[in-house]
This record gives structure tokens, C-alpha cells and sequence, in this order.
């Protein structure tokens, strides 16, 4: 299904979809955030316009060398701006993907101290 006519239907489906907010009885709208790699070779900034304009509230950017919008070795540098472009189009960044399998692997330590601060 082409990404237009997932944002319409989650658009349709937003006053139903509420989730509640950890412990408060608050609820708060569904958040749809979408995974990065099918649009990897487009700028942080030119992703996010495309999420917002289809009506998605995030982004789920990988972080990776495979298809990656974030390089690991650049993780300290790229994420920030990643999450900044996000930001300034109105979404969401509240998770990653990563290759990471082991702490012991290059970039394991950096990559998540960097998006914990990013946070």
C-alpha cells in the first residue's frame, strides 16, 4: 500500500486510535512512526517533509550501514541533525534501528549515548 493511502487511513482511523499515557489515565493520539530505509538515499530534511505531508507523526531511522540514513561512525554528527530535520517538520523521533547485536561492536556504546542525548 502506497505510503499516501496508509496516512489516509490512519488519518480516518485517529479519533478511534488513543493509547493510554504510561500510568496517568491520560490518552493521548497514536503516534505512527515510519521506518526510514526504502527512503535512505533522500536528505534527512526532504524524509521528514515527506512523512509530515503524508500526516505521519514520526520517524523510525536507521542506523546502519546497510540502506542507513545514519551512518554508525558518523552517529555523533548525523543523528542530532536527523532528529533536528524531524523536529522542524513537526515529527517525532522515538526510536532507531540499528545493526547492533552486542555491546562489544564497533559504535554499540556511541550510537546509543549519542540517541539517549538526542532524546
Amino acid at each position: 500500500m502506497p505510503l499516501a493511502q496508509v496516512a489516509t487511513a490512519v488519518r480516518a482511523a485517529e479519533p478511534k486510535a488513543k493509547s493510554a499515557t504510561a500510568g496517568s489515565g491520560v490518552t493521548a493520539p497514536t503516534v505512527i512512526h515510519v521506518f526510514s530505509k526504502p527512503m535512505h538515499q533522500m536528505s534527512h530534511a526532504e524524509t521528514a517533509k515527506l512523512l509530515a505531508e503524508c500526516g505521519y507523526g514520526g520517524i523510525d531511522y536507521t542506523v546502519r550501514v546497510p540502506q542507513g540514513h545514519v551512518l554508525p561512525e558518523k552517529v555523533q554528527e548525523d543523528l542530532p541533525r536527523a532528529i533536528d530535520a524531524a523536529h522542524a517538520a513537526g515529527l517525532k523521533v522515538e526510536m532507531i534501528t540499528t545493526e547492533i547485536t552486542s555491546v562489544r561492536e564497533p559504535h554499540a556504546e556511541i550510537t546509543l549515548r549519542t540517541a539517549r542525548n538526542s532524546a
